[in-house]
């Protein structure tokens, strides 16, 4: 299952991204506590560049899979 609540089917090289923004995210929150920061933190938009570009690349001519879904897949 997926972050919206959807079924996702997706081959293992395709879960490492999430992977890498749990552990980033995981140091982005250590780094915010040691500053006393509390509270939802977005992950770095850094990161998020960085990592949506190696995807998509990965992904290939299946990069529109990270496209938001129409409304009509609800």
């Amino acid at each position: 299952m997926n972050f919206t609540g959807r079924l996702a089917i997706s081959p293992p090289p395709y879960m490492q991204p999430t992977r890498v923004m749990m552990v980033a995210a995981a140091v982005q929150a250590v780094r915010a506590l040691e500053h006393d920061l509390t509270g939802p933190l977005e992950l770095d938009p850094h990161m998020h560049e960085w990592l949506a570009k190696g995807f998509r690349e990965l992904l290939g001519e299946n990069a529109h899979w990270l496209d938001p879904p129409t409304h009509d897949a609800w």
